[in-house]
């Protein structure tokens, strides 16, 4: 029904323990992926209905790993640092992702800094592509989601963004994979893939 409504990328779980699998911020229920869980990734491969494990326990994304035949997204989470904050990833999370030829959002939340810290949110990309490479980054937004730890106050913040990995020193061809270049190729790799009858 999803499919038939538009819908070409699905986030399995929440902020909630779902009949798919366990989340980040609440004790483990299932240990991992549940055998209905597999099975929606299944019929989300079949379709070319991007995966996207956001929230989801590191024994979950595992599941989705062995499971998937396609690429996946964590659409938005960051590298661990000193916040401690449950919905950041460790690098092994990290490339369990990356593995699969998929894409992490950076998600541009800073914990104790002002608003609008550009270079702020420039470091939790570059933490990420240390980790899984310039490949594997994307943009995480949720902006409107995470309260005054945002980094912009605005979407319209976004075109400094560009201006601010260049700065960094990326290159041209990366800062375009960032900015959504790696976002696009895992939504035509998965569209593409897709059979659906």
């Amino acid at each position: 029904e999803a499919f038939e409504h538009g819908i070409r990328s699905l986030q399995l779980v929440h902020y909630r323990v779902n009949e798919l699998g366990d989340i980040q911020t609440a004790a483990p229920v299932h240990g991992g992926l549940t055998p209905f869980g597999r099975a929606a990734v299944r019929e989300m491969n079949r379709l070319g209905i991007v995966v996207d494990v956001a929230h989801a326990t590191q024994a979950v994304v595992a599941g989705v790993v062995e499971t998937t035949t396609r690429p996946i997204i964590l659409s938005h989470s960051n590298i661990q640092d000193a916040s401690g904050w449950a919905r950041f990833i460790g690098p092994e999370h990290a490339r369990l992702v990356a593995g699969t030829g998929g894409v992490i959002g950076a998600m541009p939340i800073i914990f104790g800094r002002r608003a609008d810290d550009i270079g702020g949110y420039v470091h939790h990309v570059s933490r990420l592509v240390d980790v899984v490479g310039i490949d594997h980054v994307g943009l995480g937004t949720d902006m409107d989601g995470i309260g005054p730890s945002a980094i912009f106050t605005s979407y319209a913040r976004w075109p400094s963004l560009a201006a601010a990995l260049l700065d960094h020193g990326y290159g041209r061809e990366d800062v375009a994979k960032v900015l959504g270049g790696n976002a696009q190729r895992v939504f035509r790799q998965v569209e593409a893939a897709g059979r659906p009858s």
